[in-house]
């Protein structure tokens, strides 16, 4: 499928540069470039032979008839190969029957489709944005977005320390997003076809594009230092590419770690001052954001008696 942009993409930069189409016409030597049509593969169709009339108008066409469907050449440089069960919606691009012709013109319904094209354009990139908004807005990341907000409301942000390979940083959630989308599209944005290719990927499954877009190791999550009545803690998230989640929160102070450590609940394991709780532990109701105050403020009011 790779070929459908590679090709309407020469066609077109031929033609933007002012050069020529190499074949029997011109005295060059060229491959015969070729392509299939499917209905939902028009826009990339549409593409290649905008870029045959930026070279010129009219060409030398030729149909072939097979079993299965038809070929249609336009001399040595564009072959379009479309099944008969399609041949009805394919002319439908010609305004009306093709048949051989020794010097066909490419209908304006071609060349003046500029509107049309906006159209597919803005039509590919909503594809691409909802299948990206819908891949972001899974039930772990919503769960994990919950869980940094219980933090935050609580503890507060001092520093944000989430690593550059983490693809999506919690507390920028529709930043993100957006960032993943326009890093998508990069590029391409204007470019019809390769936006339809790139829908259609997307909507089956946008991670191995996704994952393209930067070096990262982590799907979502965060790393945030946040500091309460002089006492610093770092709460760091993880949800992986598989999406399983990792929780953890360091303390900074020794004494205070030993007192949280009395009030959390059970299950919740400790390696020196690191602490790794369970998703659960964020509940609303006195989860383990309410208990790191309450650690905070009893042990305030201790050293201050």
């Amino acid at each position: 499928m790779s070929s459908f942009y590679d090709l309407a993409s020469k066609l077109q930069e031929d033609g933007a540069g002012g050069g020529s189409v190499t074949g029997p016409t011109s005295g060059g030597a060229t491959t015969m470039d070729a392509i299939s049509y499917l209905p939902t593969q028009v826009g990339v169709v549409r593409a290649a032979l905008t870029g045959l009339g930026k070279k010129k108008r009219k060409w030398n066409m030729e149909v072939l008839e097979g079993e299965t469907g038809r070929t249609v050449k336009f001399e040595d440089a564009l072959q379009i190969n479309v099944p008969n069960e399609h041949w009805d919606s394919f002319q439908k691009m010609f305004d009306g029957n093709l048949g051989n012709d020794s010097s066909f013109e490419l209908p304006s319904a071609i060349m003046d489709s500029e509107d049309e094209t906006v159209l597919d354009i803005e039509g590919e990139k909503s594809v691409i944005h909802l299948a990206v908004e819908s891949f972001f807005r899974c039930p772990q990341v919503i769960a994990l977005q919950k869980i940094y907000e219980r933090w935050v409301s609580r503890l507060g942000v001092k520093e944000n320390k989430t690593p550059k390979y983490v693809l999506l940083p919690m507390g920028k959630l529709e930043e993100g997003i957006e960032a993943v989308y326009n890093a998508l599209i990069h590029g391409i944005e204007e470019d019809c076809g390769q936006l339809e290719m790139l829908s259609e990927r997307v909507d089956e499954d946008p991670l191995p594009d996704i994952q393209k877009t930067g070096e990262y190791k982590v799907l979502a999550g965060t790393r945030i230092r946040s500091e309460l009545e002089g006492f610093g803690l770092i709460f760091e998230a993880r949800l992986g590419f598989d999406k399983s989640l990792k929780l953890s929160f360091l303390v900074e102070d020794g004494e205070l770690a030993d007192k949280i450590e009395e009030s959390l609940p059970s299950g919740v394991r400790r390696v020196g001052n690191v602490f790794y709780p369970e998703a659960q532990c964020f509940g609303p109701n006195h989860g383990i954001p309410d208990l790191l105050v309450e650690a905070i403020q009893e042990l305030k009011g201790e050293i201050h008696e």
